[in-house]
């Protein structure tokens, strides 16, 4: 690939990457988001509890910055946080009615914005696009899986 395709290709993932969803209604983060849409999807998914220790590894994030996250969204009353009573170590993590909504919120947010993203490329390139992000998503998973 010439050089000039991969500038352009370059330049299009960080118009992307910038790109507002306007998903933080709430002045939420990203990593926010997503450690709170994994809380509600295994709550959904078992009866057991979600621990910090387990989402700091499902997030690939250090149990410090995962702390601090949990701590912000403490703080702003999106989660609240248990000891577990089993375990004193393990700390149980939940959604608060609050941060329930604002997973509702931005998955609305999220799915409107796919749509308009269907509609504007068509049934057609819209399928294509998937097919591409699936196979980039294959050969970025595997390329970090190399030693």
């Amino acid at each position: 690939m010439e050089t000039l395709s991969l500038d352009r290709l370059g330049k299009a993932l960080m118009r992307i990457r910038r790109v507002n969803i306007s998903l933080n209604c709430q002045d939420i983060t990203v990593a926010e988001l997503q450690a709170m849409i994994l809380m509600v999807d295994n709550q959904q998914e078992a009866t057991e509890n979600v621990f910090a220790t387990e989402m700091a590894q499902q997030l690939n994030l250090s149990k410090a910055s995962l702390s601090q996250m949990m701590n912000s969204l403490e703080n702003r009353g999106f989660i609240q946080r248990t000891l577990n009573r089993e375990n004193r170590r393990k700390i149980i993590l939940t959604l608060t009615s609050k941060g329930r909504q604002a997973v509702k919120n931005a998955r609305e947010a999220f799915l409107s914005l796919l749509q308009n993203l269907v509609q504007g490329l068509g049934e057609e390139k819209a399928a294509q696009l998937t097919e591409l992000l699936e196979e980039c998503s294959e050969l970025l998973v595997a390329g970090e899986q190399r030693p």
